[in-house]
């Protein structure tokens, strides 16, 4: 939803009634009906995001502390998540083709050249659809799959990794607020919804070597 959230504002900004013997729409009409969409989708996936954040709170412990399971327990949850690994691979390979194949109705409308400014933006919008659909593909099967690894302790969850993350919290926090801001800031400022979000696989680069930086400095 947060993804595609500025798709009415960027149609009816490059939508041309009289093309389609329809009147024109102000750009007035056009900017606050877009911004209506635009912040009521973002509004409706935030109140998602608490609710389901307010479901799993009493597990985020998982996350956090060494986990101890019941007797009897490990084998079952390695035998749960061995069955879901070829669905896990499936839906990750999907979600990633998605992703990569979104850029391709960018470049057929700029080849073709088909309708101007409307087809652009229609290229574009498909692009959201398809990023859309490849988010909500790996989103899913990694917080199922991530399940897993929480109470087996693998992967990103094993007891030095959550040692680190305890350490870097402050560090983690204040960088994403600070992303957040920069990127609705710049966003209002420039209304280049189709452009800044950029700065969301930019920043995770940088989360990365700031982290690495972060714990050479606490070794030293």
């Amino acid at each position: 939803m947060c993804i595609l959230s500025p798709v009415l504002l960027i149609f009816l900004f490059s939508f041309d009634g009289k093309a389609a013997g329809l009147p024109k729409i102000s750009e007035d009409l056009a900017f606050t009906a877009g911004i209506i969409a635009l912040l009521g989708m973002v509004a409706a996936a935030v109140a998602i995001f608490l609710h389901c954040s307010g479901k799993t709170e009493r597990f985020e412990y998982l996350e956090q502390e060494p986990v101890e399971l019941a007797y009897g327990v490990t084998g079952v949850v390695e035998k749960r998540k061995k069955g879901y690994e070829p669905s896990h691979g499936f839906f990750l390979i999907t979600g990633i083709v998605l992703c990569i194949l979104s850029a391709i109705p960018l470049f057929v409308c700029s080849v073709l050249g088909l309708g101007g400014i409307l087809s652009g933006a229609c290229g574009f919008l498909l692009c959201l659809l398809f990023v859309a659909a490849g988010v909500f593909f790996l989103v899913r099967t990694c917080v199922i799959f991530g399940s897993f690894q929480k109470l087996l302790e693998e992967g990103d969850y094993t007891r030095e990794k959550k040692a680190a993350e305890k350490r870097n919290e402050a560090v983690t926090t204040v960088y994403w607020c600070a992303v957040t801001a920069v990127y609705l800031g710049w966003s209002f400022y420039t209304m280049k919804w189709e452009r800044t979000w950029i700065i969301w696989p930019c920043a995770a680069v940088l989360f990365g070597a700031i982290l690495a930086v972060s714990n050479a400095v606490r070794k030293k």
